[in-house]
């Protein structure tokens, strides 16, 4: 049911079935040639409703792509069929379903969401010549909006995605606060002259540009080497979500007018979820075992009259046939291991299995007593063991993980901070999310998600309370400035400006007192670091917030970690009873090579 083809069906499983089915009927054609017919008219309808129950499922079942394509904001992308082919898009889930933050009960207000962007372009022999013979292009702009980046004579890349993603906002209704560009070290050319004092004194091309807006961000990383731009749209509040959309639309159609033939690929993912997923996958287990006690009655009444058979030859017949229909499980439990979770079961599947070995079983029962319990018991040993093996490979595998993604950081928090951390997966295989893209070896970029919810006496609600008993309640520049600290002394932060944190506010109290009284709005600030970034969103009304911290190099992922577990040891330290969750995602995969392991 969750596999993507009907032809994913297990080719050993069907071989088995057929065999039992064979045995099946020559047993029972042996005793009544009108019983075995039945019998196997039965199994064929059986057969046949799997396959069909498999395609229902996977075009038009819960998670097909049509459930997901209107499930998700970035589906506006594909609406238009034209649209969608002149731009290429793929339209990929990176975190359906993931359960980003379970130790989280947040508001219903509290929305985190990310639209990703991956774009191949096609440029120009002009741009790439200018890009080639302009490294100079300004690696830092802190005038605020409007600005750009300070180009050569030829313009850059980032400097146009830049304007375009400006423009798309402020259509949008979310205006450009600020704007800052940074260049990567490690993204300097291999083949470029002199030494490493030259490149220190010369400055590089800028490779990232961060945009704050109203109610989140945009983050653009270019990647000059494999001609790739990765573009993280942020919106933390409902109405964002949708404007937010809008713009990446409009950015996608001016990327492609603007080069023909780039390629584009978006994703999302939901970094606070609904608390809305395993409520309803506790009921079809008890129906379909009900399913089968009642048929196993009826078979067992019907036939208990019969004479039962003394022939030995017979009886083991029947015994052969029980064991081939149980064996076929085996071949079940494989692909039931290489499965997610044990929730994902094939209920379908089970109902069948069920069905089919009750009625052999009760039909063994006039044969002799101890078949039909022996049948039984073999069928329920089988049942709780694939249970119980899918449960402990799901942990099993989720331990392995978290070890490989970020064993220290893990550790830290879940042992020695008490900030009662949560190591979560965002999305299974997302080392496969964007198939079209063939990025350099040392193309690589992971992400460090943390989300943190204050208690309840640090929030908005809490500050009178706060006041009267002399506790400061917790507040946006105070957090702001416990992560500046922690990426400090990691030595990841390259320059004490960044964002404003209270350039957001500064921008609400023009708008009039009127709006400033609704609040709920979230505040960001944005700290480029040596070789990729942190971006903090804060939201007042739950004294909750979400990190995210991008490190393009398997030694600036390991600083990352250590600021990260800075930050959440001062936030337990200062405010007792809060609570973290950490996961991670990789963005695109590493390729291969020394140079590209940030991703887990």
């Amino acid at each position: 049911m969750r596999t993507k083809s009907a032809q994913d069906i297990s080719m050993s499983f069907l071989v088995i079935y057929w065999l039992g089915m064979l045995f099946t009927f020559l047993y029972l054609y042996w005793e009544d040639a009108f019983v075995a017919w039945i019998c196997v008219l039965i199994e064929l309808v059986c057969v046949a409703l799997m396959i069909v129950t498999k395609v229902y499922f996977d075009r038009w079942g819960p998670n097909s792509k049509r459930a997901l394509h209107r499930a998700r904001p970035e589906a506006r992308l594909t609406t238009s069929q034209s649209f969608a082919a002149q731009v290429n898009i793929d339209v990929r889930g990176a975190g359906r379903g993931a359960g980003g933050a379970p130790l989280l009960r947040l508001a219903g207000t509290h929305v985190a969401r990310h639209l990703l962007l991956d774009a191949r372009l096609e440029l120009p022999a002009c741009w790439c010549e200018a890009e080639a013979d302009n490294p100079k292009e300004g690696s830092s702009d802190h005038s605020g909006r409007g600005s750009g980046v300070a180009g050569g004579a030829h313009g850059s890349v980032l400097q146009a995605v830049g304007k375009m993603a400006e423009a798309a906002l402020a259509a949008a209704g979310l205006p450009v606060l600020g704007r800052q560009a940074q260049a990567f070290p490690s993204f300097r050319r291999p083949g470029a002259a002199g030494g490493d004092a030259e490149a220190a004194a010369t400055p590089a091309a800028s490779n990232m540009l961060l945009m704050s807006c109203r109610d989140g961000y945009v983050a653009a990383v270019w990647h000059a080497a494999s001609s790739t731009l990765s573009l993280d749209l942020l919106a933390a509040s409902d109405a964002a979500v949708g404007r937010m959309a809008e713009a990446a639309e409009a950015l996608c159609e001016q990327l492609v007018v603007e080069w023909p033939g780039s390629r584009v690929e978006a994703s999302s993912v939901a970094r606070l979820p609904r608390a809305q997923q395993k409520q309803q996958q506790g009921h079809a287990d008890g129906k379909e075992v009900e399913l089968a006690e009642a048929a196993a009655t009826k078979e067992e009444s019907r036939m208990a009259a019969s004479d039962a058979p003394s022939n030995a030859v017979v009886q083991a017949c029947g015994v052969i046939a029980t064991v081939l229909l149980v064996l076929m499980l085996l071949p079940q439990v494989w692909q039931l291991y290489r499965t997610r979770r044990a929730d994902e079961l094939s209920h379908v599947f089970l109902g069948l299995m069920n069905f089919g070995l009750a009625m052999l079983s009760c039909y063994n029962l006039f044969l002799e007593l101890r078949v039909f319990f022996v049948a039984g018991l073999l069928q329920l040993a089988l049942c709780l063991l694939t249970q119980a093996g899918k449960v402990w490979a799901d942990r099993y595998q989720r331990r392995l993980h978290a070890s490989q993604a970020g064993g220290r950081l893990e550790r830290a928090l879940s042992l020695r901070s008490g900030a009662g951390l949560e190591w979560s997966k965002f999305a299974a295989g997302a080392e496969a999310a964007f198939p079209l893209l063939r990025p350099a070896p040392s193309h690589a970029a992971q992400h460090l998600l943390l989300d943190a919810r204050l208690p309840a006496t640090a929030g908005a609600a809490g500050a009178a309370a706060g006041a009267e008993s002399g506790a400061e309640p917790a507040s946006f520049a105070a957090v702001a400035e416990l992560l500046r600290g922690a990426l400090a002394d990691t030595g990841l932060l390259q320059r004490a400006a960044a964002l404003a944190p209270g350039a957001a506010q500064a921008q609400q109290a023009r708008q009039g007192a009127a709006q400033a009284q609704q609040g709920g709005e979230a505040e960001t600030a944005l700290f480029p670091c040596h070789n990729g970034y942190a971006a903090l969103v804060w939201h007042a009304d739950t004294a909750s917030l979400s990190m995210d911290c991008l490190a393009v190099t398997a030694q600036s992922m390991r600083s990352m970690g250590a600021a990260a577990e800075a930050f959440s040891a001062a936030l337990a330290q200062i405010y007792p009873g809060s609570k973290v969750a950490a996961c991670s995602l990789g963005r695109l995969p590493a390729g291969g090579g020394s140079s590209g392991g940030g991703g887990s």
